[in-house]
């Protein structure tokens, strides 16, 4: 850790650190790795604004990932505004401000994004359609009552089964076509983490053109076609592709249209075979002609796949409507609830979306790079400038959705590093982040108004360069058009390495430790993983302390700070006891 005295002194960002927290007018995001004091700086601009008088609390919204985070962040306020009453240069103003402050920090909004959408729907509980009483179910209640869900919504489809024409005959033709419950039940958890996609009226899947009738018929007359083809011109028994591809094209042509039930069944099957793999089994002044015969037989069975892909997902929207519905039976709502009203009534309820936008003045959104598309779409609406006008009509123009948000100035400050957007199963999404960065970019504010500091406070300047070393090779921007990856920002220490011997300047030599070459190829779970890591890393500090394991010169007492990272092929190093191997340039063990 870095000593008292150099925290005291000025980081080598300095200059960078200083504008964020002065700049309290300006709507400002900063990109800030791990270690580099994201919270300080959120911190630091809330007690900025309070003293400047641009920032009141009960009107300021701090949003964080977690209610411990939300807690630690409400401590530091509390205690920066105990040490900002105590500075002899405030003027009688300022004092005056930072008193009112503290006697309303237990009306600050510093929550997570759940708890402010929480408050939000039972303020506007009406507008929502929501019970004002409504109750908040954790996350193993909400998979609870899913799982209950679904086992109804299971019963109530194969007891409608027999009906023609109902959610019960989709059921029974996706498992015709191969498609086990299990297959079945992923997508549907899939769409009640994400409902909103239902809401967009592009995201519907097309049917196509044909009718299931036409392409019954079609795939029929193809079908006598390809089955043809491969009887006279398949070379011996074919591949499996082809041999697949010749059984079901003789099936349905033996069945007919009037079997339509079996033909559909068979054409599921063959939409899943690759025609270009089975043109090899053909002679190569034929395979133009497979291919096209094959491909037009190929293609109608692919076309009632679409039907019945288009049926199967209105099927899963019906139980994520019977999922909601159990839900507003018993007056709850899960998380994901909580951020899809909250974020449709902001965007549809224009009315609604004005009251919040004048009722709060500013926003704190910490560990940004973890937003999913709902709390950025929200949060942007929030932060709308109410100010934009339109050039052909003269007047205010509400966003309609977050790609159309124009910032307020003052009114956004957030902090994040895309590097560390890993909650992907959360609905963090990395490109998401990245959109929402272009509404600080120069076309809304006329300057770039994205700040990145790089000082770590947390590490040691040996581990930063070794850091730096290995991700300035890992974070490689993507060829894919379209796809986005963050950019490596070297870490730097907050000072220049003071005058000495390297072994001091630089802090503790760093021991990387790998496992041994196919460890990582091993089945095994988290647990026992974390075990074994965990003995490796004892053993490895047992043997510094004894000084088997030190920098050169001797000195065992300066094992502090190790970094350890896991990879399948090391470089030469030699062997520790615990079967990992153990690469270090000060080992005084190092292979010559």
């Amino acid at each position: 850790m870095i000593d008292a005295q150099n925290r005291a002194s000025v980081p080598r960002d300095g200059d960078t650190r200083a504008e964020i927290v002065a700049s309290t007018e300006k709507s400002m995001l900063v990109e800030a790795a791990a270690g580099t004091g994201k919270t300080t700086l959120v911190v630091d601009r809330i007690l900025r604004g309070i003293r400047d008088g641009t920032l009141r609390l009960p009107t300021t919204v701090a949003i964080t990932f977690t209610e411990k985070a939300a807690g630690e962040l409400e401590e530091r306020v509390r205690s920066g505004l105990g040490r900002e009453l105590c500075r002899p240069d405030l003027t009688d103003q300022e004092r005056d401000r930072l008193d009112t402050a503290a006697e309303e920090l237990d009306r600050a909004n510093i929550s997570t994004i759940h708890a402010f959408c929480s408050r939000i729907l039972r303020e506007k509980s009406a507008e929502a359609g929501v019970d004002p009483e409504f109750s908040v179910l954790e996350a193993t209640q909400a998979e609870m009552l899913r799982e209950r869900a679904w086992q109804e919504w299971m019963g109530l489809q194969v007891s409608m089964a027999p009906a023609a024409g109902d959610g019960g005959g989709v059921l029974l033709e996706a498992l015709r076509a191969g498609v086990n419950v299990g297959g079945l039940r992923a997508p549907a958890d899939a769409l009640t983490a994400a409902p909103e996609l239902l809401d967009l009226p592009g995201f519907v899947l097309a049917a196509p053109p044909q009718s299931r009738e036409e392409l019954t018929e079609q795939l029929c007359q193809r079908a006598d076609r390809a089955a043809k083809l491969c009887r006279e011109h398949m070379r011996g028994q074919g591949n499996v592709h082809s041999r697949m591809l010749h059984r079901l094209a003789e099936d349905i042509a033996a069945a007919g249209s009037a079997d339509a039930s079996g033909v559909r069944r068979r054409a599921y099957a063959a939409a899943r075979v690759s025609v270009d793999d089975a043109l090899s089994s053909f002679a190569k002044d034929r395979r133009e002609e497979a291919g096209r015969v094959l491909g037009e037989f190929s293609a109608a069975a692919q076309a009632l796949g679409a039907h019945l892909a288009r049926d199967v997902f209105h099927w899963l929207g019906g139980f994520v409507e019977h999922y909601r519905e159990a839900k507003l039976s018993r007056s709850v709502l899960d998380f994901q609830d909580l951020l899809l009203l909250t974020a449709r009534m902001l965007r549809t309820d224009l009315a609604v979306r004005r009251y919040f936008q004048q009722r709060f003045d500013a926003f704190f959104v910490d560990e940004f790079q973890d937003t999913d598309p709902l709390q950025a779409e929200l949060i942007a609406y929030l932060c709308e400038d109410t100010s934009r006008r339109s050039a052909r009509r003269g007047k205010s123009t509400p966003a309609r959705s977050m790609a159309q948000v124009r910032l307020a100035d003052g009114k956004l400050f957030a902090v994040g590093d895309p590097k560390q957007s890993i909650y992907r199963f959360r609905r963090a999404d990395v490109q998401i982040y990245d959109r929402f960065k272009g509404l600080f970019g120069p076309q809304a504010f006329g300057e770039e108004r994205v700040r990145q500091v790089s000082c770590n406070f947390r590490s040691t300047p040996r581990l930063l360069e070794w850091f730096n070393r290995l991700f300035d090779r890992l974070f490689v921007r993507p060829e894919q058009e379209g796809v986005y990856q963050a950019a490596h920002v070297p870490l730097l220490p907050p000072w220049a390495p003071s005058a000495g011997p390297a072994e001091k300047a630089g802090g503790p030599p760093v021991v990387a430790v790998c496992p041994p070459e196919g460890a990582s190829a091993e089945k095994q779970t988290a647990p026992t993983a974390r075990r074994k890591e965990a003995r490796s890393l004892a053993l490895l500090v047992r043997d510094a302390v004894r000084g088997e394991l030190g920098p050169s010169g001797g000195d065992t007492e300066n094992y502090g700070c190790i970094g350890f990272h896991e990879r399948e092929r090391a470089v030469p190093g030699h062997r520790h006891r615990n079967n990992l191997e153990c690469k270090c340039r000060f080992c005084r063990r190092r292979s010559r």
